[in-house]
């Protein structure tokens, strides 16, 4: 279902704002400054739209590590990550037995 979010911003799928705001908070608590960035690739555009809603409730320092990229997230992911510990299937060089990524 969709529920109205106030400020203005028109609709928003319930559903992704909890899920976000739920990986987030649970990061912060805990895995206090275990990464420097967390990237969400191929994102919908309305996780961009989640994303401003949920970024002024969060922690200014886990906010900032928050990184929403659409289909264009190869330039940005390459700006942190060496091509050579990137997986394959993120534009990466790395193909390790077992996979480069945790599955989950």
């Amino acid at each position: 279902y969709q529920r109205r979010v106030h400020g203005g911003r028109g609709h928003l799928y319930h559903p992704i704002f909890n899920a976000l705001k739920c990986i987030l908070e649970s990061d912060k608590q805990y895995y206090p400054e275990t990464a420097r960035y967390a990237f969400f690739v191929n994102a919908p555009p309305i996780a961009r739209v989640a994303w401003k809603i949920i970024r002024p409730v969060l922690d200014k320092k886990t906010a900032d590590k928050v990184v929403i990229c659409g289909k264009d997230y190869h330039k940005k992911l390459k700006e942190v990550v060496d091509e050579d510990h990137l997986p394959m299937f993120l534009g990466g060089k790395c193909n390790c037995s077992g996979g480069c990524v945790p599955k989950f």
